[in-house]
């Protein structure tokens, strides 16, 4: 978009007045500073268009690894705050968790201490990915866990759910109605799993993609 808005004074004024093209909403504690300017200008120029949201801890760095728990939650918090406000056109949210456990922990209870839980209308997809380096092992999101993200939520219109290495209770969501579900770890619960789908009486898609390792 930024590059777009700079091709000449007829193409910035196409950009700028095209609310489309500001909707995706990107934050990543590794990203530039300037970045979070480039952020709020999105919420400012996407109008009222809903907007679509991912969050990245990405860090794989020694240097990144001792920083992490401070800085990955804060610049979570700092992403958090700043699109509350416009919770009410959120469409679609995406978490990447590739920090350390403590701080995926932090930042789950960040979404669910809020009160009163927020109403979000145009919520339907939720994306949950681990990408732990250092953890070979299934993320557990739930009453084994982490608090769920958007679990207590008013969120009548989500009906997608995909999810990466992380077992989430999935009648948390009874409206869902298609569940991604990728597993590249050996200790994924498929008993609790199939459970939870016999839950979901508007279930219409489901994709189970199991990755073991052996070749």
């Amino acid at each position: 978009t930024v590059n777009i808005a700079r091709v000449s004074r007829r193409f910035r004024s196409v950009a700028l007045s095209s609310p489309t093209l500001w909707n995706f909403i990107y934050w990543s504690p590794n990203s530039p500073p300037e970045t979070f300017h480039h952020l709020t200008l999105c919420l400012e120029r996407s109008s009222q268009v809903p907007l679509e949201i991912t969050f990245e801890d990405a860090t794989h760095s020694v240097y990144d690894t001792l920083r992490r728990k401070v800085s990955g939650v804060s610049d979570f918090n700092r992403l958090f705050n700043t699109l509350l406000p416009h919770v009410a056109r959120w469409k679609s949210f995406l978490i990447n968790f590739r920090g350390k456990k403590d701080t995926t922990t932090d930042i789950c209870i960040v979404i669910a201490a809020l009160e009163p839980p927020p109403e979000a209308p145009l919520f339907e997809r939720l994306i949950l990915k681990s990408s732990f380096q250092d953890l070979w092992q299934t993320l557990v999101i739930g009453e084994s866990g982490f608090p769920i993200p958007f679990s207590n939520w008013s969120v009548p219109g989500l009906r997608e759910i995909q999810l990466q290495d992380i077992a989430v209770e999935l009648k948390t969501f009874p409206t869902l109605a298609s569940v991604s579900q990728c597993v590249q770890v050996p200790n994924f619960n498929f008993k609790a799993f199939f459970e939870g789908l016999m839950t979901l009486r508007s279930l219409r898609s489901l994709c189970l993609e199991v990755f073991t390792g052996i070749e």
